[in-house]
């Protein structure tokens, strides 16, 4: 069986360098980020579905469960899952 490189499947979408938004910032910081960007919902959904994939694909990848990049990993996981319920609540 062929591994498939999926790497490119995005090239164009502004979501995927929203990224950082779920990695570097806070839940304030990325709000005032987000008010300053004039994209739309669904970018922004987007972008959260990109930063669960790049943080689930992460954890998966590591043995040691309890390392730092790992628990950088699910506290990003939590704040995405958080900031989704919120939003369809």
């Amino acid at each position: 069986m062929r591994d498939h490189d999926f790497g490119c499947m995005a090239i164009g979408d502004p979501a995927c360098d929203l990224v950082i938004a779920w990695i570097f910032l806070t839940k304030e910081s990325r709000r005032i980020f987000r008010s300053h960007l004039n994209i739309n919902f669904n970018t922004w959904a987007r972008a959260r579905g990109w930063a669960l994939c790049k943080a689930l694909i992460t954890i998966a990848s590591f043995n040691d469960k309890t390392c730092e990049a790992v628990m950088k990993q699910k506290r990003v996981t939590e704040e995405i899952l958080r900031e989704y319920e919120f939003e369809n609540d």
